[in-house]
C-alpha cells in the first residue's frame, strides 16, 4: 500500500502527468494507492473509487463504472 499526501502539490503540468502515470502503473501492478488532494480533479480520472470530505464528514463516495 502506498499512502500519498498531496502528491501533485506545487508541481507543473508535466510533473503532475508523470505522477499520475506512476500512480496508475503502481495500481496496475497490484498496489493499493491511497492519496489525499485538495484538487482531486487532476487524479480522479485514474481512480477506481474516491471519497469527498467536507468539514471532516464524508459527503460523497464514488465508485467508477467498471471498478472492482
Amino acid at each position: 500500500m502506498l499512502l500519498l499526501d498531496e502528491p501533485t502539490a506545487s508541481l507543473d503540468r508535466q510533473a503532475i502527468a508523470d505522477v499520475s502515470t506512476l500512480i496508475s502503473s503502481l495500481h496496475e501492478a497490484g498496489y493499493a494507492v491511497v492519496l489525499s488532494a485538495h484538487q482531486p480533479s487532476v487524479l480522479t480520472e485514474r481512480c477506481d473509487e474516491y471519497w469527498c470530505l467536507e468539514q471532516r464528514c464524508l459527503q460523497v463516495s464514488v465508485f467508477k463504472q467498471g471498478a472492482v
